[in-house]
């Protein structure tokens, strides 16, 4: 019979060369996988860069949390000796460089025990997008200012941008602002580039977004699709090697006579439509450009597989999405005839607007769709999702 053997750190001599040019995600699955070998097993950082570096700072901290020993050790340069960081210095490091960053896993065993994840400062950025670029300010609930995610540069994006803003130890309020152009490295924050594209199609003067030439491997090319769909908004989109140029509609950007011709602000024609080129992070963002009426009547197809689309960012502007999956998307306040059906489901008594408004209306949507008993099955989700799009616009008009 096979028996299965698992990682065997002895056959690479106990250590493993792996790069970070496309994605984090290898090196840190490897770490998770680690603590499972018969013996330590190091990864040293290689290839030509290293993207994405904060998540694997996340990563370590979870190992950290559930009890699995490891050291990290630095050098200034490849001829330069190694030197061990000190217990939890490594939380201080901005980037990492190949061949100068190795992190020594150890055997050891998961410990059990509670946990409570924080606020995810990826799925908050629409929300704090949706502060500057709506009518009112938006204040998300349940984020770390110190946290490692590296979305937590959503902040500083902001900020560098003109954004007014708010921080608090567990919030973050944003306020209808007008921005500016800049110049972004986002090889950090890779995930935030279509809603900062979408930002900088309402700013004054072009933004440079660079060193994320790997956004062409996502769930779409996240380079490529931000400038195909903003540019049927007339927003002059650039593609570059590494990034994109995004000429914003608030002033010309030194860009001349090049865009006399383009839009006071983008504005979607007559019957065309957006797409959300199967990715989810592009449905949500997208959803950003009714915020002010100047885009009206944005459709955003093929998001059937979408999970968690952002309910706010959709009430709040004119968007509407199609779904044809087993899980629809949420598109709007649920009208008040199905609360009887929504409350027996998911457990929820009372319906209000302010719960209307927030992610538990969301989730219990979704649970609703998802009865793992069947007890209401596909047919009535369906009904649910219709009857739900059906009267979104008409519960909009509360919130106007």
């Amino acid at each position: 019979m096979y028996k299965r053997q698992g990682l065997n750190p002895a056959l690479a001599d106990g250590i493993i060369h792996l790069g970070m040019d496309m994605s984090s995600q290898y090196f840190s699955g490897l770490l998770l996988a680690a603590p499972f070998c018969a013996t330590p097993l190091s990864v040293e950082l290689a290839g030509r860069k290293a993207v994405s570096w904060p998540y694997v700072g996340l990563t370590l901290q979870c190992l950290t949390d559930f009890g699995i020993s490891f050291s990290v050790e630095t050098r200034k340069n490849e001829a330069a000796p190694w030197q061990t960081l000190p217990e939890g210095d490594w939380r201080d490091l901005a980037e990492a460089r190949p061949g100068c960053l190795r992190v020594t896993m150890r055997p050891g065993a998961y410990r059990p025990g509670d946990y409570t994840v924080e606020g995810d400062w990826s799925g908050a950025s629409y929300f704090l997008a949706a502060g500057a670029l709506g009518r009112r300010a938006v204040r998300v609930r349940g984020l770390r200012a110190d946290s490692l995610q590296g979305d937590r540069a959503m902040l500083s994006i902001l900020q560098k941008m003109g954004a007014r803003l708010e921080v608090e130890p567990d919030a973050v309020t944003v306020y209808p602002s007008e921005l500016h152009g800049v110049a972004l490295d986002m090889g950090s924050c890779p995930d935030l580039v279509p809603t900062v594209a979408v930002l900088a199609a309402f700013a004054k003067g072009s933004t440079r977004i660079s060193n994320v030439a790997h956004l062409r491997i996502k769930e779409s090319d996240r380079i490529n699709a931000p400038a195909t769909e903003l540019a049927k908004t007339g927003v002059t989109v650039d593609e570059l090697s590494d990034g994109m140029l995004v000429s914003g509609t608030g002033g010309t950007g030194g860009m001349g006579g090049r865009l006399r011709n383009r839009p006071a602000a983008p504005r979607l024609p007559e019957g065309a439509t957006l797409s959300a080129h199967n990715d989810h992070r592009m449905a949500m963002s997208l959803a950003l450009l009714g915020l002010r009426d100047l885009v009206t009547n944005v459709n955003i197809p093929n998001c059937g597989q979408i999970p968690n689309l952002p309910l706010g960012a959709v009430v709040e502007t004119n968007a509407h999405f199609s779904a044809d999956s087993v899980r629809p998307v949420f598109a709007g306040p649920v009208p008040q005839s199905v609360y009887p059906l929504v409350s027996r489901v998911c457990g929820i008594q009372e319906m209000t607007v302010e719960a209307a408004m927030g992610r538990d209306l969301e989730l219990a949507f979704q649970a609703f769709c998802m009865d793992p008993n069947m007890e209401l099955g596909l047919k009535d989700a369906r009904i649910l999702y219709n009857t739900m799009v059906e009267n979104t616009a008409k519960y909009l008009t509360m919130y106007q």
